[in-house]
């Protein structure tokens, strides 16, 4: 990657990044969406030196301020090793999407990060140089270089993502209501319980149902579409690490969502609502977790949301 020189003009600069959903049901570690509601933001500030040092974290939960912890320095890092810049910076991360959510909040971190040391570069990136670094940051802590929340938050829209190949998707009609149990899970727990083999029947059945949901959203078919939001590898898995959310789930498809899944590792539940149905799914949904001993929130967005 070439070496590109600061801009002498600018001393701080702050970006911000959204909150995304990944997987889908038929996509694990392929698909992923940004939404509005929520977001990270990342501030940096230039330093005499070439050290990285992360100032404040205002978040709810606590998180490491350790440079080789934090997917915003580690990012950096690697991109600054990239370009072989001995530069530093002072980093403040306000989290707005909770940790351990289920909606890209590590990677929104790092692509925020990423976003705020763009703006300071006299040539700056393109995406697609930007994103690699991104995926590190998620790999170090996760042992995976997963792009499925990376992407779409760089991007924004709904993207489908292979290594660094990105493929933009049509994006269908209708809101997505995303409800967030006030609990976390972690992507490192969530990734420990999943199948290190399938069956030859369970991965045609998986590959049936993407290649016909791609279909749909390409011929602007909302109920195929929905219909192929299946996932028999992965959410069952994954059950045991959040018991309610197959009542969440049938709650909400039976007051009218067209399809419901679980967000990344979860536990946020993603349930695709129309205008129509939105508040009579929202209203059911939210009596069952009034129930329970916990808070939730509750986001609701288009498909679609701009990038970082």
């Amino acid at each position: 990657m070439k070496n590109t020189p600061l801009r002498e003009d600018r001393h701080v600069i702050s970006a911000k990044a959204p909150a995304t959903l990944s997987n889908l049901a038929v996509g694990f570690d392929m698909l992923g969406v940004a939404i509005s509601g929520l977001h990270d933001t990342v501030t940096l500030r230039k330093r005499d030196d070439a050290l990285l040092v992360i100032t404040t974290i205002d978040s709810p939960q606590t998180l490491p301020t350790d440079n080789n912890k934090n997917t915003a320095t580690i990012a950096l890092q690697s991109v600054l090793e990239s370009l072989a810049m001995p530069v530093g910076f002072d980093i403040d991360i306000h989290k707005g999407i909770p940790p351990g959510s289920g909606m890209g909040s590590s990677a929104a971190s790092a692509v925020a990060a990423l976003t705020a040391f763009n703006g300071f570069l006299l040539d700056p990136l393109s995406l697609e140089q930007l994103q690699p670094h991104a995926a590190n940051a998620e790999a170090a802590l996760c042992g995976t270089a997963h792009c499925d929340n990376v992407a779409p938050c760089l991007w924004g829209g709904l993207v489908l993502c292979h290594d660094d190949s990105i493929m933009r998707l049509p994006c269908p009609e209708g809101l997505l209501l995303i409800t967030k149990p006030d609990i976390s899970i972690t992507t490192k727990a969530a990734r420990a319980c999943l199948p290190n083999q399938v069956t030859l029947s369970q991965g045609i059945d998986y590959a049936r149902h993407l290649g016909c949901w791609l279909q749909a959203l390409h011929t602007g078919d909302s109920v195929t579409a929905a219909r192929h939001m299946v996932d028999h590898i992965i959410e069952p898995s994954r059950a045991d690490l959040w018991p309610l959310y197959q009542p969440i789930k049938n709650i909400a498809q039976k007051t009218g969502a067209l399809a419901t899944c679980m967000s990344g590792s979860g536990p946020a539940v993603m349930s695709w609502v129309t205008e129509s149905t939105q508040e009579a799914v929202q209203t059911a949904i939210q009596r069952y977790c009034d129930s329970q001993p916990w808070d939730s929130l509750f986001v609701l967005s288009p498909w679609s949301a701009p990038g970082a």
